[in-house]
């Protein structure tokens, strides 16, 4: 018995159980909630907020847990799931079409301004026959590939597009547009404007996500301008100046369609006051938006509304304007006084837009920095696009406005729904 203990005790002091080498050990997963194997949710990374929870099985059950200090919401469980939309569709979801060419092309052969006659046009994908969903064959040991392709502008961020195939493409997929912002910045490099010149289209456009009332429709109808600038012309005297132009040249055709419509009695004011948005803040603290443009509009009938976009003192912005297209300091609404309805009516909304270095700082403010990799604001980034400014204004909202209507479905066909149609017909209100 005592030699027993004795060699217990060598056996301890030589360290005869201590382990050859150290391994760290983790759980593949950490249960949260368990019930029986068929209701059990579990964390499978080492912090709670580094991933989604899910069953045993890998079937995600997401769980999002949140925590509020002093006024500011912090994730501490879960992670919150990026929805995540095609810019560009790749052959997994849709076709396209491309120029290509097995010689090594000129100098900067992938930016926008490359000529690419002579380069031969396939469908993607391009690759050998055993590669999965090849359409176009490959078998050099080189390719180059140009492919074009449109850029919707998504306004705020959240507007969905309307969307539908095209027979004649097979089936590719086409977008209506929400705003023509950057198509027509890219168009004025395309075409290669020089200052002082520039375009305007008549726009029309679909916007799904609307909320419709007697000013707002689904169906937009607009003059879209844009225009080369300088440097110099970067700044709000040359913005001024241009708001008096177009508010001359509203002012000057509803005089021409009073003169051809005795019976049209409007009166527009070509005296424009200037304001910007915390200056009307400032004068209307306790006021909303609105009623804060209502407010001014009632002393002077024409004003353009400056520096739209930004956070005021507040706390919250006057109203909404996308990161990346115009500059926030540099842009504004023409607001002009609508008697009939009694309040103020913006047939305008322009401004100068971004360049480099208002760009970088919107993307920041609106928390928009994933909007950097997509080509156009890469393509800004780098200063490879004109300086312009631009806007649009509202066909349907002039003919409301000159005409002397309280809705705008009495001079565009549109959409509505059953309340508002039977709510006017009471009125004696026809809609298109």
């Amino acid at each position: 018995m005592a030699f027993a203990v004795g060699m217990l005790c060598n056996a301890q002091a030589a360290d005869l159980y201590k382990a050859s080498k150290n391994v760290a050990l983790r759980a593949p997963a950490v249960p949260l909630i368990t019930s029986d194997p068929y209701l059990s949710i579990w964390s499978p990374t080492d912090a709670l907020n580094e991933s989604s929870t899910m069953h045993w099985t890998g079937t995600e059950h997401p769980l999002l847990g949140a925590i509020r200090v002093d006024g500011k919401t912090y994730r501490f469980m879960g992670k919150d799931k990026l929805n995540l939309e095609t810019l560009v569709p790749m052959t997994d979801t849709d076709t396209w079409q491309g120029s290509y060419t097995f010689d090594q092309p000129a100098a900067g052969w992938n930016t926008l301004s490359f000529n690419a006659a002579g380069w031969k046009e396939g469908q993607g994908a391009f690759g050998t026959p055993d590669m999965p969903r090849v359409q176009t064959r490959w078998t050099t040991p080189d390719i180059w590939v140009r492919r074009e392709f449109q850029i919707n502008d998504d306004l705020n961020g959240t507007e969905r597009a309307v969307t539908f195939p095209i027979k004649d493409l097979d089936d590719a997929k086409a977008e209506i547009v929400h705003s023509l912002a950057k198509w027509k910045r890219l168009a004025l490099k395309r075409y290669q404007f020089n200052p002082g010149k520039g375009l305007f289209t008549d726009m029309n456009a679909i916007r799904r996500d609307e909320e419709t009332d007697n000013l707002h429709s689904v169906y937009v109808d607009q003059w879209d301008w844009e225009k080369v600038i300088t440097r110099e012309d970067r700044c709000e005297s040359y913005l001024r100046r241009s708001v008096r132009d177009i508010v001359g040249a509203i002012c000057e055709t509803n005089d021409a369609l009073g003169v051809a419509f005795p019976c049209l009695h409007t009166k527009l004011s070509r005296d424009v006051f200037f304001i910007t948005t915390q200056e009307l803040e400032d004068m209307y603290p306790d006021t909303t938006p609105k009623e804060r443009e209502n407010a001014l509009l009632r002393e002077h009938p024409t004003v353009f509304l400056m520096q739209i976009g930004g956070k005021l003192r507040s706390g919250k912005p006057h109203d909404g304007r996308a990161p990346d297209y115009d500059d926030w300091s540099l842009n504004g609404d023409i607001l002009m006084w609508n008697s009939v309805l009694e309040c103020a009516f913006e047939v305008s909304s322009m401004g100068i837009r971004v360049d480099a270095a208002s760009l970088d700082r919107q993307l920041t403010l609106a928390g928009c920095d994933d909007r950097r990799s997509l080509p156009f604001h890469k393509m800004l980034l780098n200063d490879e696009l004109p300086l312009t400014m631009g806007g649009g204004i509202g066909q349907s909202r002039l003919c409301m406005l000159m005409i002397g209507t309280c809705h705008i479905g009495e001079v565009q066909s549109s959409l509505w729904d059953r309340e508002t149609s039977e709510a006017c017909r009471k009125a004696g209100i026809l809609l298109l």
